[in-house]
């Protein structure tokens, strides 16, 4: 990894102390148009730490953030990021939350970083080099029964609740195990790379909420469509079935068909 990718990775982490640092403290809320989506100076900060960081170390790339929006530099480079994916856990002291960034090369993720404040964890991946946690290569697991399993499900603020309550039952329906509602999914797709759970879906979500986690998935070794089971047109699909790859897969796709 160059150095430049390292500093990045550092950023972040300095970014999860920031977060860490507010977790039990009375956080003062902004609207940003409904009752639960709101930002927080730990978001503020956190974001402003990521934003001087790439700029620092690639000050001609876009940056595309939750709350600062688009800085064009009209370059082919986008950094997307999330300084904190899971505000609603941090308000409410849920210690379920991380910092996240993901560098696109057009609609493309070649790198992303998440750290998790909370244990600490910092993984990150890089297109063609594989996924890590800590400097160790992980990998999807390869449990195949659905009674021995574990899925997240995640969606956009606007998803009806009988949407997601349906798509849920769905998945209990097939015998999973659990079905994971985190409110901070970037965490959950390093969940699924690193083998801890076997079932990821995404609907209509906002792009920092999954950008790095496609390509943490993908270069552990595990398994992304589309609902109808096509390979994804690109990485800025927002509606998407991961998993360790094995034939827990085509069944899922089977049921989301009908």
């Amino acid at each position: 990894m160059n150095q430049k990718f390292k500093n990045i990775i550092k950023a972040t982490e300095a970014s999860g102390a920031i977060v860490w640092s507010y977790f039990g403290t009375s956080l003062k809320t902004t609207s940003k148009g409904t009752p639960l989506n709101f930002v927080t100076e730990a978001d503020l900060k956190s974001e402003k730490n990521l934003i001087r960081a790439v700029k620092k170390e690639f000050p001609q790339y876009n940056i595309q953030s939750e709350e600062a929006g688009f800085i064009n530099n009209h370059s082919d480079y986008t950094f997307v990021m999330d300084p904190l994916d899971g505000t609603i856990n941090l308000k409410t002291g849920i210690p379920y939350f991380s910092v996240t960034m993901a560098l696109l090369k057009g609609d493309e993720a070649i790198f992303a970083v998440v750290h998790n404040p909370v244990t600490g964890q910092t993984f990150w991946a890089e297109k063609g080099r594989g996924a890590y946690l800590h400097g160790q290569k992980i990998r999807v697991n390869k449990v195949s029964e659905f009674k021995e399993s574990i899925a997240a499900y995640t969606c956009g603020w606007q998803t009806p609740r009988g949407y997601s309550r349906n798509f849920i039952k769905k998945l209990n329906d097939l015998g999973i195990q659990r079905v994971l509602t985190s409110w901070a999914p970037v965490y959950d797709f390093c969940l699924l790379a690193s083998g801890k759970i076997e079932v990821m879906t995404c609907y209509k979500n906002e792009l920092h909420d999954f950008i790095g986690g496609l390509l943490m998935v993908r270069e552990a070794g595990g398994r992304l469509t589309d609902y109808q089971g096509r390979a994804l047109k690109n990485d800025r699909v927002n509606t998407c079935l991961l998993t360790n790859g094995s034939a827990m897969h085509n069944k899922i796709i089977n049921v989301l068909k009908k």
